[in-house]
This record gives structure tokens, sequence and C-alpha cells, in this order.
């Protein structure tokens, strides 16, 4: 009896093993994933109200763009605007 339960704690340790690996191999794939995230998402050396200012330029160009193929007038914001 003995033996048999030595050889069933040693089955279930060899298990917990191989477990504990692929769980630590999905926690090292997981941080890697985070550090890439974190390097395109990290300082730009550009503060807060520049972001918000080119945000601001891109959406008003995006908007004129917008008017400038808008040859049917549907864009009721267009009005007048064409080309501008």
């Amino acid at each position: 009896m003995d033996k048999e339960a030595l050889t069933v704690a040693t089955d279930s340790i060899q298990q917990k093993k191989r477990d504990l690996k692929t769980a630590m191999e999905l926690v090292d794939a997981s941080i890697k994933s985070l550090m890439d995230l974190q390097k395109s998402c990290g300082d730009t050396g550009i503060s807060k109200g520049e972001t918000a200012q080119t945000r601001t330029d891109e959406v008003a160009a995006l908007k004129r763009a917008l008017c400038i193929l808008d040859t049917e007038s549907v864009e009721a914001e267009c009005s007048g605007k064409r080309g501008n």
C-alpha cells in the first residue's frame, strides 16, 4: 500500500511540475506582451496638451477631407464649405 501511495504521489508531483511549467510559460508570455505594449504606450515626450492639440488638428483635417469628398452634399456640416 505504501508503494502504491508513493507512486501516486510521485505521479502527482510530476504532473504539478508540468502544470507549473506551463503556467510560468504563460506568465512569461504575458509579461513580454505587457512590456511590448508599454513601449508603444509609454512616454512619447509630448505633453498632454500637445497630444490633445494634435488630435484636434487631425480631426479638423479629416472633416475638411470629408467635405472635399462629399460631392453629393450629404454631410450637413459641409454645407457651404466645399473644398475648404
